[in-house]
């Protein structure tokens, strides 16, 4: 029996062998497979901070657009602040109120010649009358 064990003994040691290898194997695979994910996610980290840099740079321009806007609005807010539009408006009314006084003097003068005019005409239509009927007592001067 003892040669059987010593003849048993390279047998069972092989199979202990061939047992922690597979074991090890095993291990490998999943160390294998491990350092792929860790691959696969370095490769997501790079893509991920490939895309913060374009969005930062993408910012950048964005950024520099609005401070250019901000300083046109700027600009413009100081423009419209020189313009000084109640003093502005204060000579607007002014002159609209010259502007209707002057109507209103016009219309007062066109109603008095209005009138003179009527007079003179109503008068050498009365002379013209008393001078067709004949009565010609008249009083040339008053014409």
């Amino acid at each position: 029996m003892d040669e059987l064990e010593d003849i048993n003994a390279p047998s069972v040691k092989l199979q202990t062998t061939l047992k922690n290898l597979d074991r090890m194997e095993t291990e490998l695979d999943k160390l294998q497979r491990g350092a792929a994910l860790i691959g696969e996610v370095q490769d997501a980290a790079k893509r991920s901070d490939e895309a913060a840099q374009s969005m930062q740079e993408s910012l950048t321009q964005v950024l520099k657009s609005l401070n250019a806007l901000a300083v046109g609005v700027e600009d413009c807010v100081s423009t419209i602040e020189k313009v000084d539009l109640p003093s502005r408006l204060d000579e607007i009314h002014a002159t609209v109120s010259g502007i209707h006084t002057t109507v209103q003097q016009v219309s007062l003068c066109i109603e008095a010649l209005e009138k003179n005019v009527k007079d003179i005409i109503d008068t050498r239509f009365h002379y013209q009358t008393l001078f067709q009927r004949g009565d010609f007592s008249l009083n040339l001067l008053n014409l």
